[in-house]
């Protein structure tokens, strides 16, 4: 895996660069210090290039090759090739094979002490351990050691090293190079014994003066090869004792220090995306607060992004070009960030209410989340208590991937809402969630772990917002008799989003708080069917409901008909009004509706107060 090449096709193939000149994250500084050490070190050196998968480490080895090759005799390794056809013990014969042929060294030598190689797999282990580790890893190996016949393999290691000697002594006077520099890459791919195994045979048998061995290999993976090959009871210590004493030099990849603004630049420039100081930073910020700094991550993004860019330019032809561009790379970035958030935003929870809601989450409530999740018994979403986070994050196991998403997500979110925006200085607008709305529907062909949204038809989606609008407009002509707000559900089941939105207002009475809500829906009649609901705000608690209807009675606002009640302490008035949504009355007749309804409780609340 490397860096991105200066290919100018569609598509980003998971292939390292070979050169200085594709180098897109700015690390020449890093290639060049390296090269100049192996040039100048003592020798025999080894050296580790550390880091997780497809963070460069074959990149960086290309490049540091590309770099002194007229100066050294490079050789290269891949154990990852090799370890497919299960070699077994013959993978580290395969290796010295690879290595003495591109010396021209003497084969026949190998052929010669083979058989003797495969018996030392068991009987050098307690040799090579005491060499690299200064003392003994287990003392299991003895027992895997006793019974293997002596025989005169001491002396065979000797002279194959000496031949190694020779075979590097003679390629640099040939060649006129100044050392042999060895490559070994993918190292962290094999089973972490078997690369703890070919690390013994490298030290054992090929440390020789005039080598420098470059390996791609994290400290991690030999410590766990070590356990494995040796024993859980191995302590830290003796491990960290086994790696210096085979590595000189640790190294590990700069990924902090990638000029990711400009490697996003030169992607934007392929794309052929508006490439301005503002975009470029944009994007780049999306990219570091979303997959982190892993080019191989970054392909995956960029292959996805232009694969929607080819689909969207012919779908979503309602939303400027510019535009379009910011919020499908913000969409691709939350599909990588999280399936769950992906999942909350593309079943039906798009609205600048609630895109503003995300905005508000903060590192205070992340960590009150975070606690109330690991608190013993809690449920997610419990009636009372469901918060944004409750509703994103509730269904998903609470993991360390999941914690650490929660912790980056204010900061995420702060970016992603940027790119929606317009104007960044401007509050989100309605017109902001309906660009992500259709840009969403776009994109669940690339989503990995995206909940099926297939049934969240067109006419759902019209359905939704149109009656919102409906709630607003009504809300508007209800500001004489008090402030009502506009709640739609964020709740949805199998895919399928909620059409119903509701109005509401609260009302204090004898140091209580009541609310009146009507709701709108589509109903078996045609047009929207509108209900009113009494609610105690203080019904979900212990006994509350009982004293509620109580004080209340059957029949609190007096409409024909007793309503029906619940043990969470609302009254629900049904079938109230069926208006005709495309009626420019229709918000005249639900806002008639509603001023009777809180006419009827004030009144009742004051018969409360007579008594």
């Amino acid at each position: 895996m490397g860096f991105f090449s200066k290919s100018s096709g569609t598509g980003c193939p998971d292939v390292p660069v070979m050169n200085r000149q594709e180098d897109r994250f700015n690390v020449g500084q890093y290639i060049n210090g390296l090269s100049s050490f192996i040039l100048n070190c003592d020798t025999p050196m080894t050296i580790s290039i550390q880091g997780d998968w497809g963070s460069g480490k074959t990149s960086m080895m290309n490049m540091i090759e590309a770099n002194i090759n007229t100066l050294v005799w490079p050789i290269w390794f891949n154990t990852w090739q090799f370890s497919q056809f299960s070699l077994g013990n013959a993978l580290p014969i395969s290796m010295m094979e690879v290595l003495l042929k591109r010396l021209d060294g003497d084969s026949k030598l190998l052929s010669k002490i083979a058989g003797g190689l495969k018996g030392l797999a068991k009987n050098a282990i307690l040799t090579a351990t005491e060499m690299t580790a200064g003392s003994r890893v287990a003392d299991k190996i003895e027992d895997v050691a006793a019974g293997v016949a002596s025989t005169s393999y001491v002396a065979e290691i000797l002279a194959l090293k000496e031949q190694f000697q020779q075979a590097v002594n003679a390629k640099l006077t040939e060649t006129g190079r100044q050392r042999v520099v060895i490559f070994v890459d993918d190292l962290d791919r094999l089973h972490p014994a078997k690369a703890v195994e070919l690390l013994e045979v490298l030290k054992l048998f090929l440390d020789c003066e005039n080598c420098v061995f470059v390996l791609a290999v994290d400290y991690e993976v030999v410590t766990m090869g070590i356990k494995q090959k040796y024993g859980s009871d191995v302590d830290a210590q003796k491990g960290k004792s086994f790696f210096d004493k085979i590595i000189q030099l640790p190294f590990k990849m700069p990924v902090a220090q990638y000029d990711i603004a400009g490697y996003v630049k030169s992607m934007m420039e392929r794309m052929k995306a508006e490439v301005t100081e503002e975009n470029v930073k944009l994007f780049a910020d999306l990219v570091k607060n979303s997959i982190g700094l892993n080019p191989r991550s970054m392909k995956r993004l960029f292959n996805t992004y232009q694969l929607l860019d080819i689909i969207t330019k012919g779908t979503v032809q309602n939303i400027p070009e510019i535009r379009r561009q910011k919020i499908l790379f913000a969409t691709v970035c939350v599909q990588m960030y999280s399936d769950s958030l992906y999942n909350y935003l593309a079943t039906g929870n798009v609205d600048s209410e609630r895109l503003t809601e995300l905005g508000n989450i903060t590192a205070v409530s992340v960590a009150a989340f975070a606690e109330k999740r690991s608190a013993a018994g809690f449920v997610p979403g419990d009636e009372g208590n469901s918060t944004i986070l409750d509703d994103i994050f509730g269904r998903e196991k609470f993991t360390a991937e999941t914690a650490r998403n929660l912790r980056g997500l204010p900061r995420f979110l702060r970016y992603f809402l940027a790119a929606l925006r317009e104007d960044a200085n401007a509050p989100l607008t309605s017109q902001d969630a309906l660009y992500l709305r259709d840009i969403l529907q776009c994109t669940a062909i690339t989503s990995v772990g995206s909940e099926n949204t297939d049934e969240i038809s067109q006419t759902a989606w019209d359905k939704r917002y149109a009656n919102r609008r409906l709630v607003q407009a009504t809300n508007e002509l209800l500001t004489d008799t008090a402030k009502f707000a506009v709640y739609q559900s964020r709740k949805r089941e199998d895919g399928i989003i909620s059409t119903e939105c509701a109005g509401y207002t609260l009302i204090t009475h004898a140091d209580n708080e009541y609310k009146l809500q009507y709701n709108i829906d589509t109903s078996d009649r045609d047009g929207v069917c509108v209900n009113l609901y009494l609610a105690d705000t203080n019904g979900y608690k212990k006994g509350r409901a009982e004293l509620f209807y109580r004080l209340f009675g059957e029949n609190p606002l007096g409409y024909p008909g007793t309503p029906p009640t619940d043990e969470w302490g609302w009254y629900y008035y049904d079938n109230m009004l069926t208006v005709n949504e495309q009626d420019t009355n229709a918000p005249k007749q639900i806002a008639h509706l509603v001023r009777d309804a809180y006419k009827r409780l004030t009144k009742f609340l004051q018969t409360l107060d007579s008594k």
